[in-house]
Formats: structure tokens, sequence, C-alpha cells
């Protein structure tokens, strides 16, 4: 998953995290239920980044098991890992979404990652909390605490273009 160590790990480990081996990944899941992002985000923004409720579930689905009966290996062990599942169809060029799965694109991060896929958006809004209530739990909230605010300036990419 992209970004992981930018934005999900901290800064004590991210140096550690590299030198890790994926199978290790599980010596870091402090910083997966509990990000700070959401909260150095917060300080600078405030209300306009409100910080989820800890400890989340939802993060252990995006970065590090995946989404169950989307991309979720049968026997996952959680690791940061890229996993595709090879039975969802490649969503045409023309109808491509760069925020994936965020807004309905199966074939998108983070099931895989095209060229024009936002992985800094989506990345952040996970981190943020988009996935509160979906895919797993922020605290004891239900739901996104920022209304998928994004955390970008915005601008959506250009995105691909179908050749004749």
């Amino acid at each position: 998953m992209p970004l992981v160590n930018e934005v999900v790990i901290g800064l004590p480990d991210k140096n550690k995290f590299n030198r890790s081996r994926p199978e290790n990944d599980a010596q870091f899941l402090t910083y997966v239920t509990n990000p700070t992002s959401p909260v150095l985000l917060n300080f600078l923004f405030g209300d306009a980044a409100k910080v989820p409720e800890t400890p989340r579930s939802d993060p252990i689905a995006a970065f590090l098991t995946r989404v169950k009966g989307l991309n979720q290996p049968v026997h996952v062990k959680p690791a940061e890992m890229l996993r595709l599942n090879t039975s969802t169809a490649p969503t045409p060029p023309a109808k491509q979404n760069d925020l994936g799965v965020l807004r309905g694109d199966l074939a998108g991060v983070p099931n895989r990652r095209r060229p024009y896929d936002d992985v800094v958006d989506i990345t952040l809004r996970v981190a943020e909390g988009a996935l509160c209530g979906a895919i797993g739990t922020c605290g004891s909230e239900t739901k996104n605490p920022n209304n998928g605010a994004p955390y970008t300036d915005g601008v959506r990419a250009a995105g691909p273009t179908q050749s004749v």
C-alpha cells in the first residue's frame, strides 16, 4: 500500500519499518491502530481534520490485511503488502475514478494501483477515517468523522484517455 511509511509509521520507527520484512509488520500495529497523522493534521487545521477515535481497526484492513470480500486472502497474515484480486475486472479507462474503492471503483486502490490513482489523497483519507464503519471501527464511531473531506488540493487527476 503506497505511503504507509510516510503517513502511518511514526518517525522513530520509519527506518526500522524500511528494514523490516512484511511478515514482521505486526510490531508496528500500534501505529496502525492509533495513527498519528490525524493528530498532526488536526493540530495544523483544527476541525477541518477531525481526529477519529482510537483504537481503530479500519486501517488494519486497509493497510495490513486488505478488505474482506475485495482483496483479502483466505488465510491472511497482517503485513503491508500489495494484494491483488485478479477476479476483479479492470475498469475501462473512461470510467476509472482516481479515488479507487473510496468512490466505488473496485479495480482501483487498494485492490491494485493504476497510474492515475491518487494514492496521496486515498492514503490521507483512510488515515483520517474515510473507512470508519465501512470496513472497521474507529473507537466507538460508526462513520467517517470527516465526511469524505479531501486532504490534498482537491484537484482530481486528469485520468487516462481511451485510444481508438
